[in-house]
This record gives structure tokens, C-alpha cells and sequence, in this order.
């Protein structure tokens, strides 16, 4: 549901008339006391967007409103165009555009209004208003995922990271944190005000240092995050001064990801991201490429195929395992991919956020292989696949390596085995 922030200026055409302004509709002219969205506003991807607009003197005199949306602030781009919407009893003009706009990037508007001013037909026309449509449709935890697990190594520095709301570049944004022990919100942790926005990479993340502290009452010992405990956290982002709605309430739970039990393939989704826009791919659902691998079909327009996903040309996919992936003898992982030949490079972490460490580049076929110890790791839960085709190659049914399956070839058979 699309949020409305209605700035309480309502009852201001019966103060004007208390002045002495006059009672003749000659005196007045259209005057919007409410505008949405406002300038500046952060709307989000996928909400419909409504336009509204509040006429102050609308007991005194009416107007039949046009309105115009840009894709530019030169307004050389016309994106969509109304005219003659009126205003309800109350003064409210209401438009829903059918365009379905892009997320990550601005849009402006502006609004004119035909009115009768002294028996005269006039027009009045406002300056152009920006808005910005955020990259996903709300706050969406990245690390750990709700419901996820943090990794016991990591319980005296956990982290926090949330997808970023907008990255366009138009505006100034930070994030607030807050971090509790009960559900209930009643003990917090610890929380954070005005983490910038980290412009290299997907996500913003917030790094905590308990190592000199402890948490738990119960146990002096208990230093950093305490093992098997679900803990709960929520994010909000501050757009140019303007503070949205804190997200859900997050949960996980700190494991030693060796005591995890799971399938040895892909079990969630962690991110997609593409270096463009293709809309010519037909296979987008990320969550093909969980589970094991079953893709099928020739793939052309007629016969889309199924059970895989193509990300794209310089697209990367993230996926967790259903259990931690051990450095063995040999390859630890396997990259099932489809259609073609592709270039696939891999990245290994212990978490959502990384840090992220190269497996190397393989050409996969059928399917190809990474060893962790390429790398120098242990054990990971966490894999990125990264398209390494230049993303000026052209866009197709299949554009970008079309992942089927990940597979670990090791996995861990005991607690002990999780280690630094």
C-alpha cells in the first residue's frame, strides 16, 4: 500500500475569508495547499502512484487540471499526459498514471490548471516537482536474510546489511539500526543513526564490535552474540532529511553454520542483480536455479524452457547453501548451467555481505568447477556467480549465463570443521 504524508494545512480558504480576503471568486485563483508525491519524495518500485493535489480555495473557485510526467528535468521527454480531471467536494484532484516506471531512477511532473478568473478563461502552472522510485519495494534485509542464522565466528563482529533503497545518485541517504534480544522489541542491543550509504556495493551494512562486551546477564562469560539465540532487527533509510517507515522486524539465529543441516545445493536466493535492462530474457525467476538440477526444453520464443534462470550479461547471482561447503581434495563446488557456454566467475563468503573472495573464472558448459581452497577458505555458505561477458553484448532470449543448479561437492560433516 502506497504511503500518503498529508501536511496538516487543511482549513486555510475559511481563515483567508476570516481575513478580509474577499469573498468574490474574482479575488482568487487555484492554490494547492497538499501535493503527492512532494518534491523529492522516495516512492516505491512497484506501489501504484497516485497524484494528488488539494485546491485551498476550492469553495471559491474550480479548475480542470492537466498533468505531465518526464523522464528528464528538460522536459524533452514526455512520459505521460492527462487534462481535464476536476476536483472532488472537497477540492482533491486524484490521477493514477498507466505507465509502469522504472526502478532506480527520477521522474518529474508538474501540473496546469484552467480556471474563470474575472469572466476570463486563464491557465496557471506549476514548477516542475521530482520524484524518485526506489531500486525494490520497501527495506529488504539482504544480511542475515529473516528467519537466517549468523555464523558463530562472527557473533563478537556481526554485521547488519540492508539492499540500498536508491542509488541514483540524486540524493543523500542514510540508514538507522536497531538491534534486539526479544521480539517484543523491549531490550535493545544496539542501534545506529545515519550509516551512509555505501555506494560500491548492493548493500549497506553496519559492523558491531562486542569483543569487550558482555551481553548476556546471565552469563559473565558470554562475550558477543550468544550461540543458539534468535535475535530480531529493523532498518529504515533517511532520504534527504526525510525519514520513511522502519522495515519489518527481522530475525536470526547465531549457529555454527557446521551444526546447519540442509540439501547440499542452492537453497535460497540472496540477490540478483543485472549491469542493465533486458527485456528480452524470458527465463527471471532466480528461484529456478535452487534445488538440483532439472532444466528442460529448447529455448526459443515458442519453447521458453523451464528450471533456470538467465541473469543476464554482467548479471550476478547470489545463493545460500542448504549446508556449509568444505575445502576437500579436489573441486568443493558446481555451477550447472544451460542453453550455451558461458563465463562464469565465482565468489565464496561466510556471509550475505562477503567479504567476497574469486574461486576464478570457468567456461561452463554442462556444468563447471571451483575449488574454495583456490581462494585460502575452509568452509561457505555463500555463493556468487557473476555473467563475465561485457555488458555491451547485446540483449537475447538467454542473454547472461542461464544458472540450472549449485552444488556443493564437500559439505561439512562435523561442528568442528567451521573454523577461521
Amino acid at each position: 500500500m502506497r504511503k500518503i504524508f498529508v501536511v496538516a494545512l487543511f482549513g486555510v480558504s475559511i481563515t483567508a475569508a476570516a481575513c478580509g480576503h474577499g469573498s468574490s471568486s474574482s479575488s482568487y485563483s487555484p492554490k494547492t495547499d497538499f501535493e503527492s508525491p512532494a518534491d523529492g519524495e522516495l516512492t516505491l518500485y512497484g506501489d501504484d502512484l497516485e497524484i494528488i493535489l488539494h485546491n485551498v480555495n476550492t469553495e471559491k473557485v474550480k479548475g480542470l487540471y492537466s498533468f505531465f510526467i518526464y523522464s528528464d528535468a528538460q522536459m524533452s521527454d514526455l512520459v505521460e499526459e492527462t487534462s481535464d480531471i476536476g476536483e472532488d467536494e472537497s477540492g482533491y484532484v486524484r490521477w493514477r498514471p498507466e505507465t509502469k516506471f522504472s526502478q532506480n531512477r527520477p521522474y518529474w511532473w508538474k501540473w496546469s490548471v484552467n480556471f474563470t478568473k474575472d469572466g476570463e478563461d486563464q491557465t496557471k502552472e506549476s514548477s516542475l516537482r521530482r520524484f524518485m522510485v526506489s531500486k525494490s519495494k520497501g527495506m529488504n534485509p539482504l544480511s542475515p536474510r529473516d528467519g537466517g542464522y549468523m555464523d558463530l565466528n562472527r557473533a563478537d563482529t556481526p554485521a547488519l546489511g540492508v539492499l540500498n533503497l536508491y542509488t541514483y545518485g540524486d540524493a543523500q541517504i542514510t540508514y538507522d539500526f536497531k538491534l534486539y534480544s526479544e521480539p517484543d522489541m523491549s531490550v535493545e542491543v544496539d542501534s545506529i543513526i545515519g550509516v551512509p550509504q555505501q555506494s560500491d556495493e548492493i548493500y549497506t551494512s553496519w559492523s558491531m564490535d562486542f569483543t569487550g562486551d558482555v551481553i548476556e546477564a546471565s552469563s559473565a562469560a558470554t562475550r558477543g552474540l550468544v550461540e543458539g539465540k534468535t535475535y530480531y532487527w529493523r532498518a529504515r533509510a533517511v532520504v534527504d532529511g526525510a525519514k520513511m517507515e522502519w522495515s519489518e522486524l527481522h530475525s536470526f539465529t547465531v549457529k555454527n553454520f557446521c551444526e546447519i543441516q540442509g540439501t547440499g545445493y542452492a537453497e535460497y536466493i540472496t540477490e540478483w542483480t543485472t549491469a542493465r535492462e533486458c527485456d528480452e530474457i524470458l527465463r527471471t525467476d532466480p528461484s529456478a536455479a535452487l534445488g538440483p538440477p532439472n532444466a528442460h526444453g529448447y529455448m526459443d520464443q515458442q519453447d521458453p524452457g523451464y528450471g533456470f534462470i538467465s541473469i543476464d550479461i554482467g548479471g550476478i547471482l547470489g545463493v545460500e547453501m542448504g549446508r556449509a561447503v568444505l575445502d576437500g581434495p579436489g573441486p568443493d563446488v558446481r555451477v550447472y548451467e544451460y542453453v550455451s557456454t558461458e563465463p562464469v566467475e565465482l565468489f565464496a563468503a561466510e556471509s550475505e555481505m562477503g567479504p567476497w573472495k574469486s574461486l576464478g573464472m570457468e567456461w561452463c558448459g554442462e556444468y563447471c568447477e571451483y575449488d574454495l581452497g583456490r581462494a585460502g577458505m575452509t568452509y561457505a555458505r555463500y555463493f556468487r556467480l557473476k555473467d563475465m561477458w561485457p555488458p555491451s553484448a547485446s540483449c537475447y532470449e538467454s542473454a547472461g549465463a542461464d544458472i540450472d543448479s549449485v552444488e556443493a561437492i564437500h559439505l561439512v560433516s562435523s561442528a568442528s570443521q567451521c573454523v577461521n
